[in-house]
């Protein structure tokens, strides 16, 4: 190159460096304009993340108001607070109340701040063994954070559960959180059974619960708490569903059923029905309610299809075509009773 050089004359150098010169410009002025493009694509990136976060929190009311609309039917209808001399709902009050202004700190900050520290945290590893990967091979780049509140009876806990995220050159592993029931959730099954208990044993209701949390430093609405709630009932419909398989296979094989009016509150229809399914005296109790809208037994008819032993109930004729799919029903004596009682009853002294 350089014997090249040294043979060209002052004409032929200075068009080379000119050359030279134009390509270096032209080289600038295509990493200005990439330089340009990678910051407008910057742009455009935060602007739709910061829409896919709205997005993502506009969904999540959305879901908490769906959980909430799907119980208020099973929820009683008034609660007398005699203390207080007037009547609450559960979601809707009678009178209006003077709204609470919205906390300065988030659920996560209090949960944040009632963290002791490491000995209360939870390391989840990806497991590498299990996958066949050399962890020699790979880099830790990260943690996933999440703040759970347990229930411990009496009082509550805060942990923080930290999930590894490894990387090598081709491939992200991060720690599998499928064991936790509530993944990337302040919930925990100890204090969703918590809530279960103290709902649906002790009648608890949720706004209570709320003001019960508020006590201890955390200020969590009854929407949540709802929410919540719902989603714990939906772990347990494999156990609801193991349940009724067990009453259909009985060894006496026999079912008792019956049906009464629950008030509710609904704005098209005020009274529904509770339906329930239990094993006889003889085996070991199971007790299945199920929830209709109407009294109408197409929906016995439908979860007793595959059933073909005894069914005991009362005198409603709504049981009376029971036996065209092959059951064989049996009146209930106590009812039965009730009708020489009334005539008893009825007699003069």
């Amino acid at each position: 190159m350089n014997s090249d050089l040294n043979n060209m004359s002052k004409e032929e150098l200075i068009k080379l460096v000119l050359e030279a010169q134009g390509q270096l410009i032209e080289k600038d002025r295509i990493i200005a304009e990439k330089t340009s493009e990678i910051e407008d694509l910057q742009v455009s990136f935060r602007d739709m993340r910061m829409r896919m976060e709205q997005l993502i929190a506009k969904y999540e009311e959305v879901v908490k108001e769906k959980r909430a609309a799907e119980i208020r039917p099973f929820l009683p209808k008034t609660e007398k607070l005699k203390e207080e001399d007037w009547i609450i709902n559960e979601f809707e009050t009678v009178r209006e109340k003077k709204k609470r202004r919205s906390p300065s700190e988030t659920f996560l900050d209090q949960l944040k701040k009632a963290y002791r520290g490491e000995e209360d945290d939870v390391i989840v590893d990806y497991d590498f063994e299990a996958n066949g990967i050399s962890k020699e091979n790979v880099k830790l780049f990260g943690q996933d954070e999440t703040y759970k509140l347990e229930y411990i009876p009496g009082s509550f806990k805060v942990k923080r559960v930290l999930r590894n995220k490894y990387r090598d050159s081709e491939h992200i592993y991060e720690a599998d959180c499928s064991a936790d029931p509530f993944p990337h959730s302040p919930l925990t099954a100890s204090l969703a059974a918590n809530i279960l208990v103290m709902k649906y044993e002790l009648g608890v209701p949720f706004y209570r619960y709320s003001k019960y949390l508020n006590q201890k430093g955390f200020i969590i609405s009854e929407a949540d708490i709802c929410h919540w709630a719902a989603r714990s009932t939906e772990l347990l419909e494999p156990l609801y569903d193991k349940l009724f398989e067990k009453l259909l296979h009985t060894e006496v094989n026999v079912i008792h059923i019956d049906e009464t009016p629950l008030q509710v509150i609904n704005d098209e229809k005020t009274k529904c029905y509770m339906f329930v399914y239990t094993t006889s005296l003889w085996e070991p109790p199971v007790y299945i309610y199920s929830f209709s809208d109407t009294r109408s037994t197409k929906e016995t008819k439908d979860l007793l299809k595959e059933y073909n032993g005894y069914v005991i109930c009362d005198a409603y004729s709504g049981y009376d075509s029971l036996p065209q799919q092959g059951i064989r029903v049996q009146r209930c004596m106590v009812h039965a009773r009730r009708y020489f009682n009334d005539c008893l009853t009825g007699l003069p002294d």
